[in-house]
């Protein structure tokens, strides 16, 4: 037996402190190399101390160097002892003598969307380390302006503008900022095709020094024990302090962070396992358990870093501005208001969506009438089937894919006319449809298929594809799919497709609605009538959803009213186009990382940034059939997801999975699980009335319906720490059991109301609790005094 020696121990441990300290250093240390040599110089007639009015109710102060922004009147939230600021401090630069605003060179590997996934590969070449403050301008009750420079040593000193402005829509509540370097005017806008660097073709200082600068980072102070909610959908995160968050849209991943599943597709599948943070929906937008809000305005790439405890950094992909709003309003519910007239808000669904389930099937006619007649047998409350694969299938490597052509397949489904009328005259059971922004050439050499239009050779015979630099169809791939996407930013181009939607499938297809897939795959290098790619990369959502509703408008008559669609990709405008949202592609698994877990954090991170009508694809969608890696979807899993479904959102669909005959579990395996479905789906229905309430308050007042705890309870601070109950409106708290095995479970009751179990009608006061779970039991749970009580105590009887 060798013994090692004190100095092979002393070297081991050594060597992984070090490793330690450089995967995650200490916060002193990180700390200190985020402030080493950086400076706030401040002129002498800036040396005062001073307040001034900006917009409607707005204090700014500023102190020999220390800018503050304060709202009076507010109500107090919960605060902890660390806190630095006065409770109504909305904002404030983090040091007296530390610069606030600074500018970086960043240099990029390669393009960060490859095939739709998302890739940090950002170095930064240099930054500025000092900021003057030169003079201050004030506009009384209009705007602040300070005026100085950023430099650094061996780089170009550029001048900057940094201005507090009232809202020129007289909005309360909004306070707008905007920095501008170099001499950029106060109003150009920043949607300009700023050059994106690339490592070994980074040139000399350009004689437009301000352009050599192409990061805006604004720096500003932050509570130690403040949480962060919202930037869009997040799956694994609930609050997002400690993170560093990018704001680019991007596939989910498969695992993201499930290992070891997320390690392996993300080595030999090129990135498919992505990181905890990628999502469809990503927003420079939050709120905070302190009460305060902000956002930035325009498309580009942005981060916020929130791995420090006192300071937040947001940084933005352009060498002219960036530019944002604070805000602040009375309580949460009413910031999550003031947030939505920025993204739009989203307009109550037709009726026929809210009395009963969608179920997603697919296998072709004689599978499909099977399948159908077999639910309504076991007196499903069917309103729609959804057919993904209306348009045909093909077999890959990747599972079963759909023809991205999008018509009829009437090869697949020759008894398409009969089927769907059959429905309609049955009790108005519509047909769900798929659609999105790619087309595959179904008259390829390698891989033809059956069509009567070839839609790729259409678009690309008339330019409406998007365009790589030499003006060529730029080509991408989805697993084995290799397809065109339109440019949906080319008022030729939507009219075209709008067109194939109105024709093919309202009128062809006699869809009632559909899924409207995808949005995120547009690559930086990529050309757009709206510009280049890496401007139009998160705006392309906004253009997809929109083209959606569009031409469900157009359509007319009784389909401009009944007609649903339904997206998952999504930036800071699309709630205002969107009719319906839903999370995404989870694994058909438990955890947290991928599985029923993020589902929950997803809707309620959403909801407080514009997506107010959500759902989930209920048993989830991802499956895997590798000889070393399985995942089917178990069938307690479908029991659960199914509870959470009748509950969680605004619309209950089903989704058979990525594999068709797969030994996971469907609702119309048996007797057994065909009741149980029912029986929630006519929970589902039974809360109609109540969900048609919230959804005219997202209409008018952009408020979720799938609420986080605290919106209603501000002032319980345990109410912001829950991600895994959720209140549905004002009234009823829901606690969805999550994980395998368990027939109890611990939650919590927000105090200073009393609450009735709706299955036993027990009365409990707030605080933790633990009550009994089993199957066909998730805890519900209404609010004492709701003007809605006969409807949810008769909950029991659906």
């Amino acid at each position: 037996m060798v013994v090692p020696s004190s100095t092979a121990t002393a070297a081991v441990l050594a060597l992984a402190i070090a490793v330690a300290l450089v995967i995650e250093p200490p916060v002193f240390l990180r700390r200190w190399w985020l402030e080493w040599g950086l400076s706030l110089e401040v002129s002498t007639k800036c040396q005062t101390a001073e307040h001034y009015a900006v917009g409607n109710g707005f204090d700014v102060f500023w102190d020999k160097g220390a800018l503050s922004v304060l709202r009076s009147s507010l109500p107090s939230l919960p605060q902890s002892s660390s806190s630095a600021s006065p409770n109504n401090t909305l904002w404030h630069s983090y040091a007296r003598d530390k610069p606030f605003i600074l500018a970086a060179r960043a240099v990029l590997k390669h393009d960060p969307i490859q095939d739709g996934h998302y890739f940090l590969n950002q170095g930064i070449r240099g930054q500025t380390t000092r900021q003057t403050v030169e003079s201050l301008l004030y506009e009384p009750n209009v705007s602040l302006t300070l005026l100085g420079t950023l430099d650094r040593p061996g780089g170009p000193s550029i001048p900057y503008r940094f201005t507090l402005s009232a809202d020129k829509a007289c909005t309360d509540g909004k306070l707008h900022f905007a920095i501008l370097l170099g001499e950029t005017d106060e109003s150009q806008d920043d949607d300009s095709d700023d050059e994106i660097v690339y490592a070994g073709k980074d040139g000399p200082i350009p004689s437009n020094k301000a352009a050599y600068y192409n990061r805006v980072w604004l720096r500003y102070g932050s509570d130690k024990e403040e949480a962060f909610f919202g930037f869009g959908q997040h799956y694994s995160r609930w609050d997002l302090k400690g993170r560093r968050v990018p704001v680019i849209i991007s596939e989910q991943g498969v695992g993201r962070g499930l290992q070891p599943t997320t390690f392996a597709l993300n080595t030999f599948l090129h990135g498919v396992g992505s990181a905890w943070h990628t999502t469809y929906v990503a927003k420079p937008m939050y709120l905070t358990s302190r009460g305060r809000a902000l956002s930035l305005v325009g498309p580009k790439v942005s981060f916020f870093d929130l791995t420090l405890p006192d300071i937040v950094t947001a940084e933005y992909w352009s060498c002219r501005s960036m530019r944002g709003i604070l805000y602040s309003a009375a309580s949460p519910l009413e910031t999550v208001a003031l947030l939505s007239t920025e993204t739009g808000r989203m307009q109550p669904l037709p009726a026929w969506t809210q009395r009963g389930v969608v179920v997603g099937l697919e296998g072709g006619s004689e599978e499909v009438e099977r399948i159908t007649a077999r639910l309504e047998a076991h007196q499903v409350p069917l309103v729609a089937v959804w057919l993904q694969d209306w348009v045909g299938t093909r077999q890959d490597w990747d599972g079963t894919r759909l023809i991205w052509n999008w018509e009829v397949n009437r090869g697949y489904y020759p008894r398409w006319d009969s089927f769907r009328q059959r429905l309609e005259a049955s009790g108005g059971v519509k047909v769900l449809t798929y659609i999105n922004p790619f087309l595959v050439d179904v008259a390829a050499a390698n891989k033809s298929f059956p069509h009567t239009r070839n839609l790729f050779a259409e678009a690309v015979e008339h330019g409406h594809l998007i365009k790589d630099a030499a003006g060529q169809p730029l080509l991408a791939k989805s697993g084995s799919i290799e397809f065109g996407t339109i440019d949906a930013s080319s008022p030729e181009t939507r009219s075209w497709f709008k067109t194939v939607i109105k024709t093919a499938m309202i009128e062809g297809a006699g869809a009632g609605g559909w899924m409207a897939d995808f949005g995120e795959y547009v690559p930086f290098h990529a050309r757009l009538h709206g510009g280049r790619g890496n401007v139009m990369h998160n705006a392309f959502p906004d253009y997809w959803a929109s083209l959606q509703r569009e031409a469900i408008a157009e359509a007319g008559g009784e389909a401009a009213e009944e007609v649903v669609a339904f997206v998952r990709s999504g930036y800071m405008k699309t709630p205002g186009f969107a009719q319906l949202y839903w999370v995404g592609d989870q694994l058909v698994t438990w955890d947290g990382h991928d599985g029923i877990k993020t589902v929950l954090p997803a809707m309620l991170s959403g909801g407080l940034v514009g997506h107010s009508l959500t759902h989930s694809d209920v048993g989830g969608y991802t499956m895997i059939d590798h000889p070393v890696l399985k995942f089917f979807r178990p069938r307690e899993l479908l029991f659960r997801w199914v509870e959470l479904g009748a509950f969680a959102g605004v619309l209950f669909r089903t989704h058979l999975g990525s594999f068709m005959h797969t030994p996971s579990a469907q609702v119309w395996d048996d007797a057994e699980t065909m009741a149980h479905f029912a029986r929630f789906g006519r929970i589902f229905a039974h809360l109609a009335p109540y969900r048609s309430v919230l959804m005219e308050e997202a209409a008018s007042k952009g408020y979720p319906v799938v609420r986080p705890l605290f919106l209603h309870y501000p002032g319980d601070a345990s109410a912001y720490r829950i991600s895994q109950q959720f209140l549905l409106g004002p009234d009823l708290l829901v606690a969805p059991v999550l994980n395998p095995g368990q027939e109890t479970l611990r939650l919590y009751l927000p105090g200073g109301d009393r609450w009735r179990h709706v299955w036993t009608g027990h009365i409990y006061e707030g605080g933790w609790l633990t009550v009994s779970a089993p199957i066909g039991e998730i805890p519900v749970f209404s609010r004492q005094g709701t003007p809605f009580a006969e409807l949810f105590d008769s909950l029991v009887e659906a």
